[in-house]
């Protein structure tokens, strides 16, 4: 059997047999530590949809409510404005947005939504791996049953359709048809009109001297990132003045449980690193073209994108689907058994807490060091390629 087999068949039966496990100790203890795939509220279920729905109430969330959750540009509100009119959302009432879950109407319309965004997610997700049928479906089924996707599912964020569109990008953007490229670009600017980090990934078009196909990207996102604020009441400039504000608070309340390289890992790693993530980050960008594997280079983005910021949550983490998907499209070596490794840790929903004298070791905890285990890796390969390129043309230029 060839090694990709083997990682295959490691990969996917690790995962689902860790959903299974998970699934018979969570059935039998609905109240133990398995529920802790969820968020920690468990009476919050569905709430990253339906607090935008509510907020979008009276065309104007940055304005009144809870401060630090306002952290959305207006377009993320524009999209769910029309589930507002399924139930009577009562801005002075909190307790509406909740109790709008159990309304019909409004419950179907979240279902259909969180269909529509699974389903343009993975059926991108299908066609862009290279494996068999069988293979491709042991993947997507890996995928779908992993910590990643449940904790998703509970939360009904919008991060999966703006993952979709981030895909969709990815698809497309190498395309010889001109009208498939710019779908792909609209599709990048509505996911950093969602999210802003995908935005990152315009680098892309960059590395493939796309010049201009990066300015027209540059133009779909600021269309989507500005015009939907002249949707809002309260005038434009004070509204993106009370978004400043607002993702300001937010940064601050996410930063100690959020992902990244401030956030905290088994060796209880956590605080402020000053400039060394953007140093890394930065150092990515500028090496990530020298990976030759396409998984490689879209993962070490992937990883500049999440490890960054200490403000990204654990959903953001279904950002890691796509490199993942094309790291089983290539052949390997021995030595990336490691990787496959990492993966099934992160897409495990099995949940464990211990807590030590000088270590802390817990799910979350565990996923955040192995992927600041895969950034490090990565961006050290890049940056080896890196140097030793500007080493043999310093060599060639002095012949």
């Amino acid at each position: 059997m060839s090694k990709k087999n083997i990682f295959w068949f490691v990969f996917v039966l690790a995962t689902l047999g860790a959903f299974v496990i998970w699934g018979i100790r969570f059935i039998c203890d609905t109240e133990g530590i398995q529920s802790q795939i969820f968020f920690a509220d468990h009476n919050d279920w569905f709430m990253d949809l339906f607090n935008p729905v509510y907020f979008s109430v009276d065309k104007s969330p940055y304005s009144w409510g809870w401060r630090p959750a306002r952290n959305y540009l207006p377009f993320a509100y524009m999209i769910v404005y029309p589930l507002r009119w399924l139930y009577p959302y009562d801005r002075e009432d909190a307790a509406t947005a909740y109790e709008a879950r159990y309304s019909q109407y409004s419950s179907i319309a979240a279902c259909a939504f969180f269909i529509i965004s699974f389903g343009m997610l993975f059926y991108l997700l299908y066609k862009i791996s290279k494996e068999s049928e069988v293979k491709k479906l042991g993947i997507l089924a890996a995928l779908f049953c992993s910590s990643i996707t449940l904790f998703n599912l509970d939360r009904g964020n919008e991060q999966v359709i703006a993952t979709a569109f981030l895909v969709l990008f990815l698809v497309t953007y190498r395309s010889e048809k001109k009208w498939l490229n710019h779908i792909g670009y609209i599709g990048l600017a509505m996911a950093a009109a969602l999210k802003i980090y995908p935005a990152l990934f315009g680098v892309l078009l960059l590395y493939e001297k796309k010049y201009k196909d990066a300015i027209f990207t540059i133009i779909y996102g600021l269309c989507f990132a500005i015009l939907p604020f002249f949707w809002l009441n309260g005038g434009v400039f004070n509204n993106i003045r009370l978004l400043r504000e607002l993702m300001e608070e937010y940064a601050e309340l996410i930063r100690p449980r959020g992902f990244g390289l401030s956030s905290p890992t088994i060796l209880m790693m956590k605080g402020d690193f000053g400039i060394l993530p953007y140093a890394m980050a930065i150092l990515s960008l500028i090496s990530a073209p020298m990976l030759k594997a396409e998984w490689k280079k879209l993962m070490l983005l992937t990883m500049v994108v999440n490890m960054t910021s200490g403000e990204q949550s654990f959903y953001c983490m279904i950002f890691l689907f796509l490199p993942i998907v094309l790291f089983f499209n290539e052949e390997h070596k021995w030595y990336d058994i490691f990787y496959v490794l990492g993966f099934v840790l992160i897409l495990s929903p099995i949940q464990y807490s211990w807590v030590g004298t000088h270590i802390q070791l817990y799910h979350r905890a565990v996923c955040n060091t192995i992927c600041i285990l895969i950034y490090a890796a990565l961006l050290s390969e890049s940056t080896a390629c890196l140097v030793k390129k500007i080493f043999v043309q310093k060599i060639r230029g002095a012949l």
